[in-house]
């Protein structure tokens, strides 16, 4: 399963000890598609350290540096890409995937196909395959979920059934540096409401990286962004891991976050045995609606009244 032509755009706030990090996000991206274009946003104008940026890619013929003329506030740098995508989204319509990355989000080829196979899953639904970010901390290898910090029961989740081994579930925090879109949803997102700074709930930067992830959301769900869960081996499937190379939260002690266990970010008792008979294979299946109400209504309304 591998696409046809793919646009990659990344953004690169220059900084010389980052150099590597682009070496290493970019490496893999030519086994992603028949063919890739890949476009480096930057903020340095200069010839060196454009060749500096080059000098990091590798196995990429198709590559460009582009840095904004007025870009008004470093933060909307993540921006530029937006119109990037749709320039050529419009000019070249045998692109047929979209894929924006952070300078420090590590995308294999196992996470592309998940996406595929998730996507040909989820369409049906208006759903779309998630990616969860991880870091490391230290020498050890243990994976520690970058954005989410509190454990969540499978039963109270919005969740789309398989088959009794394989879910796709619904997580409340969906942000994930990064987002890979067909055509389809390429068009939904570049020429719809997703593509204004003013839409979403999360702040400027991050709402860059949102995609469709709170366009059409159905109702009962907290995004579109579903990520799949192995239910028969307790765990989230592999492939939709990708590395947060920076790991700079599960090594930051002053932060909640990237300090819990990939392993433990979800709670699995009594949950295939209430569930089995009820739904067919491919069923939707929304979480708990007082659990919902409470994390979407009542909770952000007690930390309000409640906040000192």
């Amino acid at each position: 399963m591998k696409i046809s032509k793919l646009l990659v755009a990344v953004t690169f706030h220059f900084a010389s000890e980052r150099l590597e990090y682009l070496k290493r996000i970019t490496r893999d991206l030519p086994s992603f598609a028949d063919q890739v274009q890949l476009v480096i946003v930057t903020n340095v104008p200069d010839e060196e350290s454009h060749r500096q940026i080059r000098a990091r890619i590798s196995g990429l013929s198709d590559v460009d540096v582009i840095v904004p003329n007025l870009l008004g506030h470093p933060y909307l740098l993540t921006w530029i890409h937006r119109e990037v995508f749709r320039l050529r989204y419009q000019n070249q319509p045998d692109i047929s995937h979209f894929l924006y990355l952070e300078d420090d989000i590590e995308i294999k080829l196992e996470n592309v196909i998940y996406w595929l196979e998730g996507r040909e899953r989820l369409s049906s639904f208006g759903l779309i395959p998630s990616f969860l970010r991880y870091e490391t901390k230290g020498g050890s290898t243990e994976k520690f979920a970058t954005d989410i910090s509190k454990q969540t029961s499978l039963f109270q989740l919005p969740r789309v059934k398989f088959s009794s081994e394989y879910y796709f579930v619904n997580l409340p925090e969906p942000y994930q540096a990064t987002y890979l879109l067909d055509r389809q949803l390429a068009g939904e997102h570049l020429f719809g409401p997703s593509a204004s700074p003013d839409f979403g709930p999360w702040n400027i930067r991050e709402k860059a990286a949102q995609g469709v992830t709170f366009l059409e959301v159905p109702k009962g769900c907290f995004s579109r962004n579903f990520i799949g869960v192995k239910s028969s081996e307790k765990s989230v499937d592999s492939r939709a891991l990708i590395h947060h190379i920076a790991n700079n939260y599960a090594n930051n002690p002053t932060t909640h976050f990237g300090k819990l266990p990939v392993e433990k970010i979800l709670k699995f008792h009594n949950f295939s045995v209430f569930h089995r008979k009820e739904f067919s294979d491919g069923s939707f299946i929304k979480g708990h609606y007082l659990y919902m109400n409470y994390l979407t209504k009542i909770k952000p309304f007690l930390r309000k009244i409640l906040k000192p």
